[in-house]
């Protein structure tokens, strides 16, 4: 090609040469072996498999938080789960806590009215203590002796709970839900898609089949009392995996 132009030199002028050599100042920038080397590094990156994804802070909780939510009633101490069914679910509270180390856990108490006993804190103990003192007779009641029921209340207070400690599930405790309960019940599910787990201290029987049915409208997943640590062991596990919330506002990517 070289030879082929040197020999226009002495025939056209140099001004012109340069425009009537047709290809002479072209360069093939993409041949065959181009394409073959570009093919060869997808494929290569393609087999890699990278990836992005968004790696949690190592400060964060390895184990999401749970709101227990206790209904704290007259009903509640009744001795057909000995010694009472308040004590036997505080009992397995206390199981629970122990299994779930230092995850953050919150305590809510109802009757009549909801109130939150302990905010989410990975304080197992203090969680505890107040679980073991809960009792009916501290808890306001109406005029008329009336235990009264909140419990649409304070699971929105435990929503709250779960909120500040970055998202968890609910487990609630209760051997029975007022009817007119339903509609509140209904509306504190159509705000909140937070896992809710009924561990009712009941047998099985008419008043189990009751709370099934008036509890229907909070979506809850019923786990039954068992006479080993079955139950705190699925609640447990259920719980640890629980949609938690990422408020980090750098967050890290690996």
């Amino acid at each position: 090609r070289i030879a082929a132009r040197e020999n226009w030199r002495g025939i056209v002028a140099p001004h012109l040469l340069a425009h009537l050599r047709a290809g002479d100042g072209r360069r093939i920038r993409f041949g065959p072996l181009e394409c073959l080397g570009l093919a060869w590094l997808l494929a290569i990156l393609a087999i890699a498999g990278p990836t992005w994804r968004h790696e949690p802070s190592p400060f964060a909780d390895e184990t999401a938080a749970i709101a227990v939510v206790v209904a704290v009633t007259p009903s509640m101490e009744t001795e057909d789960l000995a010694p009472s069914r308040l004590q036997r679910a505080m009992q397995k509270v206390h199981d629970l806590l122990a299994v779930r180390g230092t995850a953050k856990t919150a305590l809510v108490a109802y009757a009549e009215t909801a109130h939150v006993v302990m905010p989410a804190t990975s304080d197992a103990g203090i969680v505890d203590t107040f679980a073991q003192a809960l009792d009916p007779d501290i808890m306001p009641m109406s005029d008329n002796g009336a235990a009264g029921d909140a419990a649409a209340a304070a699971l929105a207070l435990a929503d709250q709970s779960l909120a500040k400690a970055g998202g968890g599930s609910i487990v609630w405790i209760t051997d029975g839900v007022a009817p007119e309960q339903a509609d509140a019940l209904a509306r504190w599910r159509e705000h909140s898609d937070t896992p809710l787990r009924l561990w009712p201290p009941l047998l099985p029987g008419a008043e189990l089949t009751a709370l099934q049915s008036n509890a229907r409208a909070a979506a809850a997943d019923l786990v039954s009392f068992a006479a080993d640590d079955s139950d705190v062991a699925a609640i447990a596990r259920a719980a640890k995996f629980a949609p938690t919330q990422d408020d980090d506002a750098n967050p890290r990517w690996a």
